[in-house]
């Protein structure tokens, strides 16, 4: 599944099918479990763009400096390490900013389903409360957001507000309603980091396995040695190729991106019953886990 529309996804899943399953206390455990699984996913593709970048720029490092660089290439080659660097350090400036609102979406989740479970009056008023401070952690957080170079690129004008059915009634309802403009705010930038970070994977998996590639060519051709090793060299190869997986499940999951959209346009409607409920809630929990591949050289 694809991961940018998880948070969309899970929010819909959370707005109408509490609301029809009041007698369900394990119901809501699954939904707010779907919703911290959906924050721990982010957090991983957010770890694996982060190595994914890294490793990337030091190949191009190595493409335009590489070793043993000539004299007359130092001052160009300190000059690319040096941008190629600020690059790095303004990436990794937007991926921190996400893992926040992350962290603050997944405690949130948490808050919808304590409020869904209709329990005490102390314990929906502390719900509230804790709903209030994360709410103005995360408008906060918006700002900086906002003005990050990357989601400015990704800005498209107005955003369609998020609606919530007139069926979600009691704490639940109240506090989606007051509250749906932050989450649209939060769903939006969600949607365009997401969705940066994904296709800067994507070039990124291309360039590591073209440059490795062309290193372990130079090792058959440009640069024999006697301490060359086929099984080594064979060993290496296998890793490299491998990041064209990682493409195809990027690939695959935005293929199902438009039957996503559409699910959550019923969802938020009312018009989803509870097996589909359960389909989508099981296909969020079921996602594959990215894991960051080590380079292949090392």
């Amino acid at each position: 599944m694809n991961q940018k529309s998880h948070s969309v996804l899970l929010l819909g899943v959370l707005i109408v099918s509490i609301s029809g399953c009041r007698s369900s206390t394990e119901q809501y455990k699954r939904l707010t479990q779907a919703g911290i699984a959906y924050s721990d996913s982010v957090e991983n593709l957010i770890s694996f763009a982060g190595d994914t970048q890294i490793n990337s720029t030091s190949e191009k490092i190595l493409v335009l400096c590489k070793p043993p660089v000539k004299p007359l290439a130092v001052e160009t080659c300190t000059s690319s390490y040096d941008t190629l660097s600020q690059d790095d350090a303004s990436y990794l400036d937007a991926l921190d900013l996400l893992s926040r609102q992350t962290h603050l979406l997944r405690r949130y989740f948490t808050v919808l389903g304590t409020l869904a479970s209709f329990g005490d009056t102390t314990t929906v008023q502390t719900a509230k409360d804790d709903a209030d401070n994360i709410a103005e952690s995360l408008n906060t957080l918006g700002t900086e957001i906002k003005a990050n170079h990357l989601v400015k690129k990704g800005l498209l004008g107005d955003v369609t507000q998020l609606l919530v059915s007139n069926s979600v009634r009691g704490a639940l309802g109240e506090e989606l309603r007051f509250r749906k403009s932050t989450l649209t705010q939060v769903l939006n930038y969600q949607e365009i980091l997401i969705k940066i970070l994904g296709d800067g994977i994507r070039a990124d998996l291309l360039f590591i396995r073209s440059a490795q590639e062309n290193r372990l060519k130079d090792q058959l051709i440009v640069e024999p040695n006697e301490e060359f090793n086929s099984d080594d060299w064979i060993k290496k190869r296998q890793e490299i190729l491998s990041f064209t997986q990682q493409n195809k499940e990027f690939d695959e999951a935005s293929a199902r991106e438009m039957e996503l959209r559409t699910a959550f346009k019923e969802i938020v409607g009312g018009n989803i019953d509870r097996e589909k409920i359960n389909r989508v809630i099981t296909e969020i929990n079921s996602s594959p886990v990215l894991l960051p591949r080590q380079n292949a050289d090392k």
